[in-house]
């Protein structure tokens, strides 16, 4: 049995004499690198998905052309820490990452390794901690003509309502 080691590097290896999906000159090394590095990973984790996703060497190819240009600048420990989420979410039993989902983990990998139920997202539902409160309407002849505003507003609404 080969070790992680001697295995990552026959597919660095391997990945380094393959002609780049976008043409060689336009990935440097390091960009071959990477994104054989994270197939190389995943083959690893799930072998037995990996290989119902990609099953001949044609589709893992075409895999790869598809997810190169997401993978290819991220640097090695920030792919190790997507893949350890990967690894973390699987083992809780998160059902998003039950199966090989390579786009989930793109996504863990630019978020850090973040699931996005752990990512908090401005919107609808979030509230925001670090907002200032409402400035409080000091000038009389405001808050009079505000309040005649919303007066006149709520009589309109009334109507449209028949009330």
């Amino acid at each position: 049995m080969q070790s992680l080691a001697t295995t990552l590097g026959k597919a660095v290896t391997r990945a380094a004499g393959i002609k780049a999906p976008m043409g060689a000159d336009q990935l440097t090394d390091n960009q071959r690198k990477a994104v054989a590095y994270t197939f190389a990973r995943l083959k690893m984790i799930t072998p037995q998905q990996y290989d119902l996703l990609m099953p001949d060497d044609k589709t893992e190819g075409l895999v790869k052309k598809e997810f190169t240009p997401h993978l290819m600048n991220f640097h090695k420990d920030q792919i190790d820490i997507g893949l350890d989420a990967f690894h973390r979410l699987r083992q809780q039993g998160d059902s998003d990452y039950r199966f090989l989902d390579i786009d989930k983990i793109v996504g863990l990998i630019i978020t850090g390794g973040k699931a996005p139920s752990e990512v908090s997202r401005a919107g609808m539902y979030t509230e925001f901690k670090d907002r200032d409160e409402p400035k409080q309407l000091t000038d009389e002849k405001q808050v009079h003509r505000r309040r005649k505003v919303a007066s006149s507003e709520i009589d309109n609404m009334k109507s449209m309502l028949g009330l």
